[in-house]
């Protein structure tokens, strides 16, 4: 129906690096924060026109507090709150949010 939706990421140096804590020691237990700042295009927003281009107006919070080691391996983060998405340029301008992003995170060197 929205055709091709595409989620990418916005220039690294702008977004807050992630956290990683140490939740306890005996077993070893990792608490790691990702932040997340992206852009959402739809090919075909409802009611029709040219692609719409979305970002969220906050910062994205996922969060997995139970890992075993770090870096992850096939390990999931869940989104931390409703994300607002507003077009490029107007972000008091809300017309959608994002309400879950599982993501799998898998570190490949």
């Amino acid at each position: 129906m929205l055709g091709k939706v595409t989620i990418r990421r916005a220039d690294i140096d702008v977004t807050p690096l992630s956290l990683l804590e140490i939740a306890s020691d005996q077993p070893p237990k990792y608490r790691s924060t990702m932040f997340l700042d992206f852009t959402v295009t739809i090919e075909r927003p409802p009611g029709g026109g040219p692609p719409l281009v979305l970002s969220n107006t906050k910062t994205a919070r996922l969060l997995n507090d139970y890992l075993t080691a770090y870096p992850p391996q096939g390990d999931v983060y869940q989104l931390q709150g409703p994300v607002d998405l507003a077009p490029v340029g107007a972000p008091n301008q809300v017309v959608g949010a994002l309400l879950q992003f599982p993501l799998t995170v898998t570190h490949n060197p």
